[in-house]
């Protein structure tokens, strides 16, 4: 038999049913004492008193107790024993019957509640016993009881005892099914509160918070799973080769600022161990080194440090400190250890985010300033170069001009390049702006066919090769004209350099409430490796013209720059085969309205 928890329940509940038989027999039997008229009742006093005494004693046995000692099995026997002396002693319950049933209840309840097989067999010993005792009783001539009915009684008994061991089997099966299920319940339930603090940690990575406020948080559920009181994170600088603590602690619940401590990777502290080591290390207070700077300003009793690890790389340790009165055990490690990865991860990939937004800022910062230096510098050759070229303009009059045909060849190609630097002056100044979203708009009404024809007279070589098509619904549009003026200029003057001597094609629609204006070219067009590059600066695509106009690659950026102040918008078109690059432009009908407003 088993000697479990389950298994005493078990007995408890057939003792408990017992119990209740017993004292309803006791009544029975009572009546039947008291209704009868041929038995003499003082003769049955004494053993009525005695079964109401056992009764009570039954009620207030501490079962739960007696069942787990080594004396509970005799405890059960002396019950059974008193059930079979009452079948031999009393000649009323002689009756074949009744005293059959009554001993084979008895040898059932025993072999039920006792524990161990040397019980049961002096169970059914004593049931036997009893039986025979009941027999010649009955029939003193007879010494033993008839062969068939002694028979009939043992097999019985038999049957009994078998189907108590199946009873008991299955029970002792069901039992460790039970206990296996409870043992595997246990595991998911520890296995689901690890899940639910590493999904804890974990998730700390998406808050979008800075170091020193995730810092905290992280901590705080690592050292919170095992209910200590001090955690730290030191993070290795390799380029120093240190670990430095980083600001804040987590103490008592509360994060407390951290006073920039640094220690040398060679040094002797724990947190320089358990880096060496590569695994956790679980020291008390008489065995940290007094030269440990981080222990000793902590004032613990109990330390776990626990190095911290991205993929394959050392990127710190965790330093968890308690007051407990024992150390950090194995379990407590365990799953500190089971934290540490994703908590590790989550730092690394912080320090990382900061890293970058440093740098990105740093990045803004020289962006910044490198378009205030060109935008001073613009401004400052500006001016000169404007003198320069009012200069040489005057020095081109006729009544001024050199008389040396060399001399007159030089002033033009003066008077030319100064003409093209303040072009790259006006780009840079209109980069400058844009970058620093300061481009006035100033919206006007303007007749857009008129506009468009004007623009490509005023570009040398432009009007030969450039036909105008402007719908009637989009002939009349309110929009900045210096800004548009610029725009067409870029597009059609890189239409002529990489297509030279084909036609050019500016063609303006009315599309979904805005003007759609198209440059098109029958040139090689964009190749594809640039087509997702092509508006960014300095971006500059195929050869340049044979007449040797020259580009920064700052046009079309500029392009996309003033169409979107204008609230508008600017893409590459693929056409057909026949056709080389299409520039399409779109601006809303009354563009600028809202920035002009506001400005």
């Amino acid at each position: 038999m088993i000697d479990s928890t389950r298994d005493v329940a078990y007995r408890l509940t057939v003792i408990r049913i017992a119990t209740v038989l017993t004292w309803v027999a006791l009544g029975v039997y009572t009546w039947f004492l008291v209704a009868g008229t041929d038995i003499d009742l003082a003769t049955r006093l004494v053993p009525l008193v005695i079964g109401y005494a056992v009764a009570v004693a039954l009620i207030f046995v501490p079962w739960h107790v007696v069942l787990t000692r080594l004396y509970g099995d005799i405890v059960l026997l002396a019950w059974l024993s008193s059930f079979v002396l009452a079948a031999v002693a009393l000649p009323e319950l002689q009756d074949p019957a009744t005293s059959t049933f009554l001993l084979l209840g008895a040898a059932a309840f025993a072999t039920a509640v006792t524990s161990a097989w040397p019980a049961n067999v002096a169970a059914l010993l004593v049931t036997l016993l009893g039986f025979v005792s009941v027999e010649v009783s009955r029939n003193p001539a007879v010494q033993i009881a008839e062969p068939a009915r002694l028979a009939g009684f043992v097999a019985t008994l038999v049957s009994i005892a078998l189907g108590q061991i199946v009873v008991t089997r299955r029970v002792s099966t069901a039992d460790a099914r039970l206990e296996s299920a409870a043992r595997a319940e246990a595991q998911l339930e520890a296995r689901a509160a690890e899940l639910e603090q590493v999904f804890a940690v974990s998730r700390t990575i998406g808050t979008g918070r800075a170091l020193d406020e995730v810092l905290p948080d992280l901590v705080g559920r690592v050292v919170g799973a095992v209910g200590a009181n001090t955690g730290a994170v030191l993070l290795l600088d390799d380029e120093e080769d240190e670990l430095r603590l980083v600001s804040p602690l987590w103490t008592s619940g509360l994060p407390l600022p951290a006073d920039g401590v640094r220690l040398a990777r060679s040094g002797s502290g724990l947190a320089q161990d358990a880096l060496r080591r590569g695994s956790p290390i679980v020291r008390s207070q008489p065995d940290v080194d007094a030269a440990d700077r981080l222990l000793s300003g902590l004032g613990e009793s109990h330390y776990a440090a626990l190095p911290l690890r991205a993929g394959a790389d050392l990127i710190g340790v965790l330093v968890v400190g308690d007051t407990r009165e024992q150390p950090f055990t194995p379990h407590d490690v365990e799953t500190m250890e089971s934290l540490a990865g994703p908590a590790a991860l989550v730092l690394n990939q912080l320090a990382r985010y900061e890293e970058a937004r440093a740098m990105s800022e740093r990045m803004s910062e020289l962006a910044r300033l490198k378009t205030d230096f060109v935008s001073v510098v613009s401004h400052e050759l500006r001016t000169p170069l404007t003198s320069i070229i009012g200069s040489l303009r005057t020095l081109q009059r006729p009544q001024l001009a050199p008389r040396d045909p060399d001399g007159k060849v030089l002033l033009d190609t003066a008077a030319r390049q100064a003409n093209r630097l303040k072009a790259l002056i006006e780009d840079l100044l209109v980069v400058s702006r844009i970058d620093n979203r300061a481009l006035p708009v100033r919206p006007e009404r303007l007749d857009l066919r008129a506009t468009i024809n004007d623009i490509v007279d005023s570009i040398p070589g432009a009007a030969q090769y450039t036909t105008v098509d402007v719908a009637d619904e989009a002939s009349e549009v309110t929009m900045d004209p210096e800004h548009l003026r610029r725009i067409l200029i870029n597009l059609v003057e890189n239409a002529l350099r990489y297509a030279p001597r084909t036609q050019v094609r500016v063609e303006a629609t009315r599309e979904n409430g805005e003007a759609v204006i198209r440059v098109i070219d029958h040139g090689d067009g964009i190749p594809a490796q640039f087509i997702d590059t092509i508006f960014e600066r300095f971006v500059q695509v195929g050869r340049r013209s044979e007449e040797g106009r020259g580009g920064t690659g700052l046009g079309l950026s500029i392009v996309r720059g003033l169409a979107e102040a204008m609230g508008g918008r600017v893409w590459y078109e693929h056409r057909a085969y026949d056709v080389g690059a299409v520039f399409a432009v779109a601006i809303p009908l009354r563009a600028g309205s809202l920035q002009a407003a506001e400005l």
